[in-house]
């Protein structure tokens, strides 16, 4: 989904839908107010991002991704 898309989808939940969300610690989400997200940002870190070792390839190394890190940063669950 664009991120359009789901901040307009978040403007439109009802009180169930919200806290529903919030009950599953995706609270983090309802956050969200950008309306876009940088195309060459977004294509970089598909390129850049090796699922089989949680890292981001960088060209003077790579970094780990963890998830605690993740969850620290956006909220979302472990």
């Amino acid at each position: 989904m664009a991120t359009n898309g789901l901040v307009t989808l978040i403007k439109r939940l009802n009180y169930n839908q919200w806290s529903a969300i919030m009950d599953c610690a995706f609270a983090r989400l309802l956050a969200i107010r950008t309306k876009s997200t940088p195309k060459a940002m977004v294509q970089w870190l598909l390129e850049s991002y090796d699922p089989w070792e949680t890292s981001l390839n960088l060209p003077n190394g790579k970094l780990l991704v963890y998830d605690e890190n993740v969850h620290a940063t956006l909220g979302l669950p472990i």
